[in-house]
């Protein structure tokens, strides 16, 4: 088994390039490496916050300024993968600001035909 603490551990001290977690998912314990808001850094592409889901848990990882922290772990346990799996992206994409909901009813704006504004 795979401890989700030495899979952060195991991150170089920089964001992660997204072909070092596609290598990750060959591994027979990884369900799931994933990169949240890709960059180019150096020819690269790379991710400072990453989702890596194993059959015991999902964690959400983060680079900061003092190297990579766990921000988030989902207990799989007895749980269907697909649904920890949903509530790690959910995590992390709060976790950065991003929301892909429904509009917020005061901010959705509709069309009067007879308004002049509209003309």
């Amino acid at each position: 088994m795979v401890a989700e603490s030495t899979l952060l551990d195991s991150f170089p001290d920089s964001p992660v390039s997204t072909t070092t977690l596609h290598d990750l998912e060959d591994h027979d314990e990884i369900r799931n490496a994933i990169p949240m808001m890709t960059q180019f850094q150096e020819q690269q592409e790379v991710a400072d916050r990453v989702i890596v889901q194993t059959d015991s848990a999902a964690v959400v990882g983060a680079y900061k300024s003092d190297g990579w922290v766990l921000e988030h772990r989902i207990d799989a346990e007895g749980r269907d993968p697909e649904s920890v799996l949903e509530e790690a992206m959910l995590q992390a994409q709060s976790e950065q600001g991003i929301s892909f909901g429904a509009v917020p009813e005061d901010s959705q704006t509709e069309s009067d035909p007879d308004s002049p504004d509209d003309m």
